[in-house]
């Protein structure tokens, strides 16, 4: 396939369409971000920070529109209407975008907790993690960890498309590459962690944020076997959604002193 060079001046996005993005060179540095598909933003540094703020804007837009509607629907519908206008942007690409920095996710978060405290119904300043467990939402911390561990689910059980294949090694597969395949040195040498999948090393903090170095480590790092040994997809993601949903607290486990929601519910009572 003939790769094509683009030549970036003083533009602010692009949109590729013919090519798929690893056909493309970067020949400037002065690009604002590359669009891929329909919503996924690349930026040359990959900090995502032009995708947040496309992203920040639309969720305030679908956050306008539950507060304006919750007058008038049932709790049902105003829930149907979270998932069909904000959940599916914020989970769009979500494990791509999701090595941003906290400083960045914070926007997000704040957004998700207003939404949630207009679809529960409560008042503007109260502790959200009982209502996302009441209403089976996902905090967006927990969202990407699901999203996540079923994307290594998938490549582990070998569902993902060929393109996936070997983007992740196991440490015996590492081991056989660096002694040039000789089994009879190899089969001297068998650890208890020869079929973990290899963490490559990161230097930087943001490096190790990245998909190629974080999915396989969180991966690693879950220990429910029963779940991670499931074949099934739709079962996975059942059983994976309950567990991290039972970890949220039902009650309110506030530290704060002055704490503006707990003050004013002490007060009620």
């Amino acid at each position: 396939m003939q790769k094509r060079i683009i030549n970036f001046f003083q533009c602010k996005s692009w949109k590729l369409k013919k090519l798929p993005f690893n056909k493309y060179f970067l020949k400037s540095y002065n690009l604002g971000s590359i669009k891929d598909r329909a919503v996924l933003f690349f930026d040359p540094l990959l900090n995502f920070q032009y995708h947040i703020k496309l992203l920040t804007a639309k969720l305030s837009k679908s956050l306008y529109i539950l507060r304006a509607s919750k007058n008038f629907l049932t709790d049902w519908a105003l829930l149907t209407l979270y998932y069909s206008l904000f959940h599916s942007n914020l989970i769009y690409c979500l494990p791509i975008w999701s090595c941003v920095s906290q400083s960045s996710l914070k926007k997000i978060i704040t957004l998700q907790k207003s939404a949630v405290r207009i679809v529960g119904r409560t008042t503007y300043n109260a502790h959200t993690e009982p209502h996302f467990k009441k209403l089976g939402i996902l905090p967006l911390e927990n969202q990407i960890y699901f999203m996540n561990l079923q994307l290594m689910h998938q490549y582990v059980q070998g569902f993902l498309p060929k393109i996936f294949n070997e983007t992740w090694i196991t440490n015996r597969e590492r081991r056989n590459r660096i002694l040039q395949g000789s089994d009879a040195i190899n089969d001297q040498f068998v650890l208890r962690n020869s079929e973990s999948l290899f963490i490559p090393f990161a230097r930087l903090s943001s490096s190790a944020r990245q998909p190629l170095i974080n999915l396989p480590k969180l991966w690693g790092e879950f220990e429910n076997f029963e779940i991670k040994i499931i074949r099934d997809k739709i079962e996975l993601k059942i059983k994976l959604k309950r567990f991290l949903l039972e970890s949220l607290s039902s009650t309110i486990n506030c530290n704060r002193l002055f704490c503006p929601s707990c003050h004013l519910s002490a007060v009620q009572v």
